[in-house]
């Protein structure tokens, strides 16, 4: 039996990658509890493995069959048999259709109708601030960014995000490290950081960003506050998508 899963468009299974995606994938089977993919064919024997993109997951089995009896495939990834102490990212995303095919030797003895394999959602915590304010004026006239996340949770976040301006102009936002299990961080200093260092944007006047921001923790134990100061004195909280959690 031989059939192959695509990540959607746009999206990759690099959490199932050991080694960088683009250069020679080590698939990070389940042999021990450290495992995120796993791969079994009933009454036989199978293999899982990546390409060097990480955009889709080939899975080859081999198994005695007949007449009457039922040979059951099964690929899980994300999967893991220990609780992990950091969370890793899985985009959610929804699996194209495709086709599993049955062969004995080189004769091709069953090809079924197209298989939907369905989609996943993901429980990690995401973030938006739709508005927020920031310039690199200093002074009386400086608007600093005030985020903070609050990690209830016993595990360590990976941190990750991005921002826009109000005209849609994109800044790279991923040098916010990672948060420890049931401690806060403070965001704004990186964010702002980050805003410097995006030549796109306009460092002469006041921007107003969109801000989005997402931990691999449990969405039900993660806040986080957002605000901003005007000549590092006065505190204004903007509203987020969090708050009232």
């Amino acid at each position: 039996m031989n059939f192959v899963v695509s990540a959607e468009s746009g999206k990759t299974f690099s959490f199932l990658d050991t080694e960088a995606c683009g250069t020679t994938p080590v698939l990070n089977n389940r042999s021990t509890t450290t495992g995120r993919a796993y791969a079994t064919l009933s009454g036989g024997s199978a293999t899982l493995t990546i390409n060097a993109s990480c955009t889709t997951l080939t899975f080859a089995g081999t198994a005695p069959i007949s007449l009457g009896n039922t040979t059951t495939a099964s690929v899980e990834v994300g999967h893991k048999d220990a609780t992990p102490s950091t969370g890793i990212v899985i985009e959610p995303m929804t699996f194209p259709a495709f086709t599993a095919t049955v062969t004995q030797g080189s004769t091709t003895r069953g090809t079924p109708t197209s298989i939907t394999p369905g989609s996943w959602t993901s429980n990690g915590a995401t973030v938006v601030i739709p508005y927020m304010p920031i310039n690199l004026t200093a002074g009386t006239s400086a608007i600093d960014p005030v985020i903070t996340i609050a990690n209830r949770s016993s595990l360590t976040g990976v941190l990750t995000g991005s921002m826009r301006d109000e005209d849609g102009n994109a800044c790279a936002l991923d040098n916010l490290g990672s948060v420890s299990a049931t401690r806060t961080k403070n965001l704004g200093g990186l964010v702002k950081a980050a805003f410097a260092a995006c030549a796109n944007l306009s460092q002469t006047s006041t921007e107003r960003m969109y801000i989005t921001i997402t931990a691999t923790l449990p969405d039900s134990t993660t806040t986080f506050y957002s605000g901003y100061t005007v000549g590092n004195s006065s505190r204004v909280s903007v509203v987020n998508s969090s708050n009232g959690k």
